[in-house]
């Protein structure tokens, strides 16, 4: 398990506190995207209606996206990564280091 923030990521698991999720197994690329942008939202201090609306996006299809319930369309992953002023890889990058560094540890 790699602690990213005060999520817990390890190769077939995800959760912990804070998260409002329990230990899962095999969380989808969905899920983990979601968590991760939730994460960057909340670290500026953002609601999601505030987000939503610096993106210029429906708070609703915000909410889902954090959920993992969308299935984001690349143009939307570059909105959003341009509303919290990050590169668009910074939206990927924490995940999936972690999850490297769990194979290479093996």
């Amino acid at each position: 398990m790699v602690p990213v923030g005060r999520v817990l990521i390890g190769r077939g698991f995800i959760g912990g506190k804070g998260t409002n999720l329990p230990f899962m197994a095999t969380p989808d690329v969905k899920t983990l995207f979601g968590i991760r942008v939730r994460q960057l939202r909340k670290l500026r201090g953002w609601s999601q209606e505030d987000f939503a609306h610096r993106a210029g996006l429906d708070r609703s299809y915000m909410g889902g996206v954090e959920r993992g319930e969308r299935n984001i369309s690349l143009e939307n992953i570059c909105v959003i990564a341009k509303a919290l002023d990050v590169p668009t890889a910074n939206l990927f990058m924490e995940w999936m280091l972690a999850e490297n560094s769990e194979l290479s540890d093996e």
